[in-house]
């Protein structure tokens, strides 16, 4: 008598990402999934399965009712999109059927709020307060006392409240100083606003703006002087490494930054071959760029945030019966 092998149990999860976003997001989603269904470690007897949708940005109306589809598919988690609007109500809709829904963009209120808003939603961005206390960590292990901030938008004020903060602790005798000029684009792209900092004489720069706009912003700064010797930037972009400073190390300039990524773990370097080798064609592989093996954040969220629910629920299934 031959017996044969159950066939694990299948749970699925779902994924909203914005149209015309990053290829890579849904890459490195898929391949999580599937990588966590290799590893018989966790989730023993189950088997995940994916389910994604694409909902145009900031468009409120299409992400609920791609929500409200998934739920009647009886998804067990959703992961969410980048686009604020989109994700806030999408959250309120998870939260009152209790499914759990987890994020990775970054949210300009700190994960104690978002905690006390419901208990079905987590988010593996970095919080905000605790970025704005590690850049200050470093501007006062540098001994940094005058400091020119450079900010692209009101998100970058969320994000370096901490420094601002440290000026209403400043005492008479106390030598730190704050300049704060908003990278403000015109017909001459930053170069106004870079001249201004270049006449001014300051040296030491926390440059706050998004990754789409750091290389433009670096490249003028680069040809009004500001890129040269004895200057010192602190870019706090999360996806600095990723972008291309080549052409910047000869000039005696100064950059620092911060990263949640270890390129240089084995692991890391196998997830990037199998999103851009193993799951992509010679077709898309020409459209999806990882910079000298380089993963973004965001992309590493996703595929952590993957692996973080899986190991949840296999900690629930240890203690209870987990249905779908």
């Amino acid at each position: 008598m031959v017996v044969g092998q159950a066939r694990p149990k299948q749970m699925t999860i779902a994924a909203i990402f914005d149209q015309g976003g990053d290829p890579k997001h849904e890459l490195a989603f898929n391949h999580a999934v599937q990588s966590i269904n290799r590893n018989r470690d966790i989730l023993t007897g189950v088997e995940l399965t994916s389910e994604i949708v694409h909902i145009p940005e900031g468009d409120s109306y299409m992400a609920e009712r791609k929500t409200c589809y998934l739920l009647e598919k009886g998804v067990v988690a959703i992961f969410g999109p980048l686009s604020k609007p989109s994700s806030e109500h999408i959250k309120s809709i998870t939260d009152s059927m209790e499914i759990p829904y987890i994020e990775t963009r970054w949210n300009y209120r700190s994960q104690k709020v978002i905690g006390q808003a419901g208990d079905y939603a987590i988010n593996l961005h970095p919080d905000i307060t605790t970025l704005g206390a590690a850049y200050l960590d470093l501007i006062e292990a540098y001994e940094w006392k005058a400091i020119t901030i450079l900010y692209q938008d009101n998100d970058s004020m969320m994000t370096l409240k901490q420094i601002f903060d440290r000026t209403s602790t400043v005492g008479p005798m106390d030598e730190f100083r704050l300049v704060i000029k908003q990278l403000d684009h015109n017909e001459n792209g930053y170069r106004d606003v870079l001249k201004e900092i270049f006449f001014s004489e300051s040296n030491l720069i926390v440059l706050d703006c998004e990754k789409k706009i750091l290389d433009e912003v670096l490249k003028q700064a680069q040809q009004v002087g500001l890129i040269s010797q004895g200057y010192f930037f602190l870019l706090t972009s999360l996806d600095a490494h990723t972008v291309n400073l080549e052409d910047f190390k000869y000039g005696g300039t100064n950059f620092t930054a911060f990263r949640l990524i270890d390129v240089d773990k084995p692991e890391v370097q196998n997830v990037i071959y199998s999103i851009v080798e193993s799951m992509i064609d010679k077709e898309m592989r020409m459209a999806i760029n990882v910079p000298d093996g380089n993963l973004d954040t965001t992309t590493a969220l996703i595929y952590d945030s993957v692996h973080a629910f899986a190991l949840a629920l296999n900690e629930l299934s240890a203690v209870q019966q987990v249905r779908q």
